[in-house]
């Protein structure tokens, strides 16, 4: 799993991921898929990169796994958990993965953001406030944000540049973006992009299967 921008700010979250999946082995377009998860009961959506099966198990773990009022009381749970999950496929995968968590905090009576990361042993690292960008990315902000806009400019740069790379090199970022925005206690999803790669890559998709 590919490209995750977002901007935390403390009266809302906006991010934005894409949708293509490479396969582990070949590097080839594998699926499209929506890489992130909303949790209207917590106030939340739960994103994430790398290992896309070990990403994929914690969204299903998210989703009815833990008795949790919100993003703050459910971070509690989460390193330990996230450990224990991670043992069941950290020797099949040769890579790393991050999760990410946004959400309002009522406790704060604001939004927040954590991440977990593999190579940390999942420790729970508070978001500051302020933009992310994965892969990381160098992002010159204008005077007014304009989103989605800003996502779509930012994440076609990551796209072009990792098809610029050697195809072992590549992360694997395509399909379509899809920008989440979670202001005033609502959360919205759009499906804002599609990139001109979208029908190669799909060809690619049913060749594979075509060939199984």
């Amino acid at each position: 799993m590919s490209a995750l921008d977002f901007l935390v700010h403390p009266t809302g979250i906006f991010f934005a991921t894409d949708s293509l999946s490479l396969a582990a082995k070949t590097k080839d377009p594998y699926v499209f898929q929506t890489k992130f998860v909303v949790l209207p009961h917590l106030e939340l959506a739960v994103a994430g990169t790398g290992d896309a099966r070990f990403v994929n198990s914690w969204f299903e773990k998210t989703r009815s796994g833990f008795v949790a009022k919100d993003i703050d009381h459910l971070d509690q749970y989460c390193p330990k958990a996230l450990q224990e999950l991670w043992a069941t496929y950290k020797s099949t995968t040769t890579g790393t993965s991050t999760t990410y968590h946004f959400g309002y905090s009522k406790q704060r009576e604001r939004y927040v953001g954590y991440a977990y990361r593999s190579e940390d042993n999942f420790i729970s690292e508070p978001l500051r406030d302020g933009f992310g960008t994965k892969p990381a990315t160098e992002v010159s902000l204008p005077e007014k944000c304009e989103f989605p806009k800003l996502f779509i400019e930012i994440m076609t740069r990551q796209h072009d540049e990792d098809r610029a790379l050697p195809k072992p090199d590549r992360v694997g970022i395509g399909g379509d973006i899809h920008f989440v925005q979670m202001t005033n206690r609502h959360i919205g999803i759009t499906q804002c992009h599609r990139f001109p790669t979208y029908d190669e890559d799909y060809s690619l998709m049913c060749r594979a299967i075509r060939e199984l």
